[in-house]
């Protein structure tokens, strides 16, 4: 009975050592496993830096290869604009040099027509344009008599007169002047205040082709006559 209760004391002994002996090597090998996990995690994580910086470094090459091309083709859209305005620089001169000619050529076509119709129309024809007066005395006023002569196929129309200052003052018909038939301007010339020489000019407004004409009187003014001294004796 002794025995048997040794044998058995023996018997959970040797199974408590085993057991002991068991979780030892589990916790060693819990150990190993751990320290092998860490290694395998770290070289996960390695691997995934090198990973992620492999493809920073391929997004950025993309990037890079991107921007390239983008610069490309914005140099290009810039050249193919560069011709265009050269293109558009051309056609304008172009457009420009078709518009003097067609200008000029209206030009042409307008006085064609203005000098057709003044075939047609009236003409004022002067016997002179010029009345020269030779030398006066400042203060002296000189009139003269411009005759004209309808040479035209309408009545002549004399609409408005202009002079060149106020020292002159034309008188002229107000009524038409049929073909054939003369009329007359009468210009009025005051040299007070005028010294030198002199070309007072009127201009003719009409109806006749063509439809400005300028008569005008010329001649030199001298100086104020001296007064005679009077004897008082």
């Amino acid at each position: 009975m002794y025995y048997m209760k040794y044998f058995s004391y023996c018997l959970l002994l040797l199974v408590s050592l085993s057991a002991c002996n068991n979780e030892t090597t589990k916790a060693e090998e819990a150990k190993v496993i751990l320290a092998e996990a860490k290694i395998a995690a770290e070289t996960v994580v390695a691997d995934v830096t090198v990973t992620d910086s492999t493809e920073n470094m391929v997004a950025n090459e993309e990037n890079e290869t991107e921007i390239a091309a983008e610069t490309i083709k914005e140099e290009s859209i810039k050249a193919k604009s560069a011709e265009k305005k050269v293109e558009t620089k051309e056609e304008r001169l172009k457009r420009e040099q078709l518009a003097r000619r067609a200008k000029r050529k209206a030009k042409r076509e307008k006085e064609k027509a203005r000098r057709k119709a003044a075939k047609s129309g009236p003409k004022m024809d002067f016997a002179k344009t010029a009345y020269k007066f030779g030398t006066i005395m400042q203060g002296d006023e000189v009139e003269h008599v411009f005759k004209f002569t309808n040479t035209g196929k309408k009545d002549l129309v004399i609409s408005n007169v202009t002079v060149t200052c106020g020292c002159t003052h034309p008188s002229y018909p107000f009524v038409p002047i049929a073909p054939g038939e003369d009329g007359e301007i009468k210009v009025h010339y005051n040299s007070a205040g005028k010294l030198g020489p002199q070309k007072p000019t009127v201009t003719i407004i009409s109806n006749a082709y063509p439809n400005k004409q300028k008569i005008y009187m010329e001649g030199f003014v001298d100086a104020e006559r001296a007064q005679p001294i009077k004897d008082t004796l």
